[in-house]
């Protein structure tokens, strides 16, 4: 299981003012037809900047999953990474304003972003670096995954060893292979990312991105 992640960690306002580095303002967001909210900062768009934004895969990239599993008569998975971007570590000295309950209880005070917190534009684009960096990393080369990313897709990855390929749409994926491989490979990730996934479906009716796929 991923260990527990620290997103933020208090300090003082003075200290962080006398870095020099961004404080940005804050406010609860609450997430439509789900129970929960999100503390997500204010990250002003002030340049054209395109490295800020991530890639993203259409209709046709998943078909290549689903094609795949079909012909080599492979089971699918698909797995759903819970608060994704957090994952990522923040490479900037970042600040925010913490909730009013914070202060209440603390005094005056600011957070320190430790990983990529909502709100940040680069956010999309730090979680899938940071993705492919745990599928492509050197512990994953020694659990025995070798994976490589399409060239011309790079939310598409295809895991030799399975003969799988994986797809990540932000926060959800789906994939393919060689069952005993692709539950190996469930599992370091989940020892590296904090996600839920079903696994082994074979026929039958699913979900994925909202969408009721048949097989």
């Amino acid at each position: 299981m991923a260990r527990k992640r620290v997103v933020v960690e208090k300090g003082s306002r003075q200290a962080a003012i006398a870095t020099g580095g961004k404080i940005f303002n804050a406010r609860w967001v609450d997430e439509q037809h789900k129970e929960k909210s999100r503390y997500v900062v204010k990250d002003f768009a002030n340049t054209r900047d395109p490295t800020m934004f991530a890639a993203a895969s259409d209709t046709a990239v998943g078909r290549v999953v689903e094609f795949k599993a079909v012909i080599q008569n492979y089971s699918m998975f698909t797995f759903d990474v819970t608060s994704a971007y957090t994952h990522a570590w923040e490479d900037e000295l970042v600040f925010l304003e913490p909730p009013p309950e914070e202060i209440e209880e603390h005094g005056d005070c600011v957070w320190r972003s430790i990983r990529v917190i909502y709100g940040r534009r680069k956010g999309a684009r730090s979680w899938q670096e940071h993705f492919d960096s745990i599928l492509r990393s050197e512990e994953a080369r020694q659990r025995g995954f070798t994976v490589e990313a399409h060239p011309k897709c790079p939310t598409l990855y295809y895991v030799r060893e399975a003969d799988g390929v994986i797809e990540l749409h932000v926060d959800d994926g789906h994939g393919c292979g060689k069952e005993t491989i692709v539950a190996e490979l469930l599992t370091f990730f989940c020892e590296k990312i904090e996600m839920k996934y079903v696994q082994d479906i074979w026929s039958g009716s699913y979900e994925y991105l909202k969408t009721v796929k048949v097989r």
